[in-house]
Parts: C-alpha cells; structure tokens; sequence
C-alpha cells in the first residue's frame, strides 16, 4: 500500500520530449564559414557568439534567430568572440574577441531600435573573462 503523499508527488512530474535544437543553426548553415564559438542566456534570450565577431541572438522560449549584432566597429571579422556574458536584465551582453576587444551589445526590447553595441574597448591583452555585477549593470573583465 502507498502513502497518499508519495501517490501526490507522483501526479506533479510528467514526461516530456525535450524541444529540438536545430532551429539555432539556420542561420551559420547558410554561411558555412560561420561557427558559434561561446554561448550564454538571459531571461528571454540566448547569445551564440562567433568566429565572425557578431553575436547571433535567439529568442529563448521560441528557438528563432531575432537579431544578428556585429561587435566590432571596424571592418575586422575574421577574429573568434571567445567569451560572452549576458547581463540579467536580458537587454545588454558583453562580448570578447580574440584580439582584446571587449563589446557591450544592447537590444532594446519593444522597440523598432537595431540592436547594436553601444561600447567597444581595446585592451592591450587578450580577455580571461567576463563578468556582470549581480546588483548593476557594471562590467568586470578580466585580463592578463
């Protein structure tokens, strides 16, 4: 005989078929040279960086491609992004390449505004990692 309260936890879980991935490489399929390189998620959104110094920006719950933002102002695409970090807000990412460039790309949600990044500092080194302050919007990165 079961206990009612083991017979009560049994009716909360249900089996589910987890959702299918392949929507998130539509866009690098029609570029074969493009790869994602680093991955991070906020709220609403995941952030696949890449070998070609843009972020490609997916809707979380839907799996669609939303936004492609480059992070470089200049016409360099030919350096990998080797780290990402979304800020929790879900509207701002920050971006490192392989050159020292540190990006922070910004989305604003509602709007008809491009998404772009809104700051781009060159460092002398390569980055170690990026991280968000949990209580602003503040920026650490770390650097040899």
């Amino acid at each position: 005989m079961e206990s009612s309260t083991n017979q009560n936890r049994d009716e909360k879980y249900i089996l589910a078929k987890p959702t299918q991935l392949g929507d998130l490489f539509i866009p690098i399929q029609l570029n074969k040279s493009v790869q994602f390189t680093v991955i991070d998620v906020s709220k609403d959104f995941i952030w696949c960086g890449s070998n070609r110094a843009s972020l490609y920006v997916f809707d979380r719950y839907m799996l669609k491609h939303v936004y492609l933002i480059p992070t470089t102002s200049n016409s360099v695409k030919d350096c990998a992004l080797t780290h990402v970090a979304a800020y929790k807000s879900q509207q701002l990412c920050a971006s490192a390449n392989s050159r020292g460039e540190v990006a922070v790309s910004r989305i604003q949600s509602g709007t008809s505004v491009k998404p772009e990044s809104v700051e781009v500092l060159s460092l002398s080194n390569s980055v170690t990692q990026l991280v968000w302050h949990t209580d602003s919007p503040k920026l650490y990165i770390g650097n040899p």
